[in-house]
C-alpha cells in the first residue's frame, strides 16, 4: 500500500466523521490536504 493509498483511506473515514489520532493526521497533512483540494475543485 502507497503512502497516497493510506492518506485516501485515512481522509475517507475522516470526511465520514471518525476521529484520528493527531499525530497520524500530522503525518499524512501533505496528502490530506491534497485530496482536499482535488475535492473541493
Amino acid at each position: 500500500m502507497t503512502r497516497y493509498e493510506m492518506a485516501e483511506i485515512i481522509y475517507n473515514a475522516l470526511s465520514k466523521g471518525a476521529k484520528a489520532e493527531k499525530k497520524l493526521v500530522e503525518e499524512f497533512k501533505p496528502e490530506l490536504q491534497a485530496m482536499a483540494a482535488q475535492k473541493k475543485a
